[in-house]
């Protein structure tokens, strides 16, 4: 397990933000602008939040990662605006976030409280030129552009990471992280993506970067001698260590080719058009091929059988060995087993108890089975047919309710009809650090995210470093600690995780009284059955204690429902939302939802009158109908831009 342990803080030095001066204005925040209720409780979480910060401050250049876990809803981020409007102005700060708006809110609420400009955010949407940067005291970027900015600084490609960490003439000493980074960087190249990128790339071209194009050819033959192999064997596909160290030879080759590709015209090669969203779409595949396999050539691989295709398979931890450690805020870190993994780089700094309480909240829990992105997806039309009946029969109409689930089965939740006061439905990947639903008093968890091995190997071997095949193999050879199967510890640490952010979008995230409750909220949660379900269960009870617990008796029937009760407008409407840009044609909606061309018609029709609100929702989503040509050669499809 990472070390847990207090920090003691020296106040005399003038680089500190006083503990008790920090509680006091914290305080006077968290009653006046935020009208939320204080308790000795959060003030203890305060204290410890605004001592870490200082410990680093204080302790320049520790390559030590510090992990705050104070549960939801108890002003870790309201704490870090505090702490930067107090920063004497020798100190330089960077704060790392999930999205730009984020970054953009942290910034302009740094700057309102401390009444002079400290802090600036950098973004795609808000350039300002790097050699600006070191003039900033309080600079706030995207996870993104910090990863991004590991990974090149590892691999010597830029310098964007030391521009981001200084500050004047010298480092800034503080780096706070909001929830945990992706610390792990996988690739994988499947034979597919080897026989693409060789079938497209034009002959002069591959003749310019011969080592690249063996690369290539090296890479697909091993995929093609494992297949060969495998289909002469009788037992299952085993996943299998094929190097255990780098080729430097390619990399520079690797790269010149990955840039050389990026000035090419794809859509007219390949397609004979002229289209920048088909020509975007074709350069970036070739990119991340590329990418892929230059990190394959880098560092160690193995093979695994992922559904029908051959892997190749490696991954790098994105921290380089030496580099400055940051202060990480992560409500769910006691369940994220990622921090056991880097205890010799890390501690969770030990959190005072007592803050929250859940004893208005009511989970409600179903146990079955097939809750997996394939299975959700495949049922999806019906299964969302029965849940919204069960739903409707056990929530009240006056209730908001928000409905998570898998990407590709969000369409179907959406199409449904309803008589909640609100209801929306987001997926897995959409959810994290938003406030978009802080209201609702209504979770309905429909779908588990599972984790495969591939990312739990790939987790493991990249921080702890690669092992062998019997490792690979056998799940009596994976105890890590007191977990038995660190593979299996790491993708229900995963669930958990996953499923206490999304549970904590709604109004229990948010402390109402002295004893740390929450106004009254209810989840439903379906979770397979068996130890696995246990396990994710008990994580979930551990992070929200006196929560009370209900039987939810739902279950799967599984039966073919009416097609007629889905609203397909709704559900076109959401896939689009989440389409990339690109041409989707009828076919390509009736795998989805089965339309019939009765239906397809009166959606046409819809579309092509500009003042129906189908077509006002599309127009909205960048999206419109497109029909070329007369008779058997007529072609018509819906066309996303944007």
């Amino acid at each position: 397990m990472a070390i847990l342990f207090s920090i003691t803080t020296n106040l005399s030095k003038p680089m500190s933000v006083p503990v008790d001066c920090f509680v006091s204005n914290m305080k006077n925040h968290w009653q006046s602008s935020l009208k939320n209720t204080t308790s000795p409780e959060l003030e203890n979480i305060w204290s410890k939040i605004c001592e870490t910060f200082n410990h680093k401050v204080e302790n320049e250049f520790s390559p030590i990662w510090h992990v705050l876990q104070p549960p939801t809803g108890s002003g870790k981020t309201q704490g870090l605006v505090i702490y930067c409007s107090m920063l004497p102005e020798i100190i330089g700060a960077l704060i790392v976030v999930r999205f730009k708006e984020q970054a953009d809110m942290i910034a302009s609420s740094i700057n309102q409280i401390a009444g002079v400009k400290k802090a600036v955010s950098r973004h795609s949407d808000h350039l300002i030129p790097m050699e600006d940067l070191r003039d900033t005291q309080v600079l706030v970027i995207t996870h993104k552009a910090y990863e991004n900015s590991l990974d090149r600084f590892q691999h010597d490609l830029d310098w964007s990471w030391k521009n981001y960490i200084t500050y004047r003439k010298s480092k800034r000493r503080l780096i706070v992280i909001d929830e945990a980074l992706d610390l792990v960087r996988s690739s994988q190249v499947k034979l597919e993506d080897l026989n693409y990128v060789l079938g497209v790339i034009p002959q002069d071209v591959k003749d310019k970067h011969p080592y690249a194009i063996l690369a290539f050819e090296t890479a697909k033959q091993t995929l093609e001698k494992i297949h060969e192999i495998s289909k002469k064997s009788t037992g299952p596909d085993r996943d299998k260590i094929l190097s255990g160290g780098s080729y430097q030879k390619p990399f520079s080759e690797l790269n010149d080719l990955r840039g050389d590709l990026r000035n090419y015209r794809w859509d007219k090669i390949l397609n004979e058009s002229h289209d920048d969203h088909e020509n975007t779409r074709i350069r970036e595949r070739l990119d991340r091929i590329i990418h892929d396999l230059t990190e394959l050539f880098l560092n160690w691989n193995y093979f695994s059988k992922k559904g029908k295709f051959n892997t190749l398979n490696t991954a790098s931890l994105i921290i380089p060995d030496g580099i400055e450690g940051a202060v990480v805020m992560d409500a769910t870190a006691k369940q994220n087993l990622l921090w056991d993994l880097l205890s010799d780089k890390s501690v969770r700094i030990r959190t005072p108890k007592g803050a929250r309480s859940y004893s208005n909240v009511d989970l409600y829990v179903s146990r079955t089975t097939q809750l997996g992105k394939q299975s959700m997806n495949l049922k999806g039309q019906s299964r969302s047919i029965e849940l919204f009946k069960e739903l409707k029969r056990i929530i009240s109409t006056d209730s908001q309710v928000l409905l998570v689930c898998h990407k590709d089965s969000e369409h179907w939740y959406t199409s449904q009809e309803h008589d909640f006061r609100n209801f929306e439905v987001t997926h897995w990947g959409a959810i994290d650090r938003k406030n978009d639903w802080q209201d609702f008093d209504t979770v309905v968890i429909a779908g588990i995210p599972y984790r495969d091995r591939v990312w739990a190997n790939n987790t493991f071997m990249a921080i702890r470093r690669l092992q062998s095949n019997e490792w690979l193999q056998n799940s009596t050879k994976r105890a890590f600690g007191t977990i038995e199967d660190i593979q299996r510890g790491l993708q229900l640490s995963q669930i958990t995780v996953s499923i206490l952010q999304a549970i904590n979008r709604i109004r229990c995230r948010r402390v109402i009284d002295q004893y740390g409750n929450c106004k009254s909220s209810k989840i439903y949660l379906l979770i397979p059955h068996g130890e696995e379900g246990e396990e994710v269960l008990n994580g979930i009870c551990t992070e929200m204690p006196l929560m009370q617990l209900h039987e939810w008796k739902f279950k799967w029937n599984d039966i073919n429902s009416n097609v007629d009760r889905t609203n397909f407008k709704e559900a076109i409407t959401r896939l689009m939302e989440n389409a990339h840009s690109g041409k989707y044609t009828y076919s390509w909606f009736q795998e989805r939802i089965f339309i019939s061309r009765r239906q397809w018609s009166r959606i046409v029709k819809d579309i092509r009158d500009e003042h129906s609100l189908f077509a006002k929702k599309m127009m909205d989503a960048g999206v419109s109908y497109v029909s070329k040509g007369k008779g058997r050669g007529a072609k018509s499809y819906f066309e996303k831009l944007t």
